[in-house]
């Protein structure tokens, strides 16, 4: 099994919390932060400043680098970009490729070893849903996270 098949259905039937870092989130009680730290949580934006969840997202490597600093290695770090090209090589870091979602293709329900691919419309929290889909969510709860995009 290579590294992006492993990500796919791992979280299989469970509830999956999208964290992103609105101002809200600093008024959460440490009780609340630890839940969310022991729960299957894709953070976005500069979530990892506050809590440090199983999985982070996002397009820019500046806040790859910060999470990669705060997040524990155990935690999966996700690079997307528009094109299949690696800068960072470290085990716990994986480029995917980000792709405008388009209906009348679809969503792929598993990553693929060769090609794989997340969809959204320029919106990491698109990105986000996508990858809760991917491994398996039966349920995904937001907090803090905004669904603005463009129209195509």
């Amino acid at each position: 099994m290579g590294v992006y098949d492993s990500l796919n259905n791992c979280e299989r039937g469970k509830t999956l919390f999208i964290i992103g870092a609105g101002p809200q989130i600093n008024k959460l009680s440490d009780e609340q932060i630890n839940f969310l730290e022991n729960q299957a949580a894709i953070g976005v934006n500069r979530v990892q400043y506050k809590i440090k969840t199983r999985y982070f997202i996002s397009a820019y490597p500046s806040e790859i680098l910060l999470a990669l600093k705060k997040i524990p290695d155990s935690s999966i770090l996700i690079h997307i970009r528009p094109i299949m090209e690696y800068l960072f090589f470290k085990p716990n870091i994986l480029t995917i490729k980000r792709e405008v979602f388009d209906k009348n293709v679809g969503l792929n329900r598993f990553l693929d070893e060769t090609n794989p691919v997340i969809f959204t419309k320029m919106n990491v929290a698109l990105a986000a849903t996508h990858l809760a889909f991917i491994l398996g969510a039966a349920l995904v709860r937001t907090s803090k996270v905004r669904f603005r995009s463009i129209q195509i």
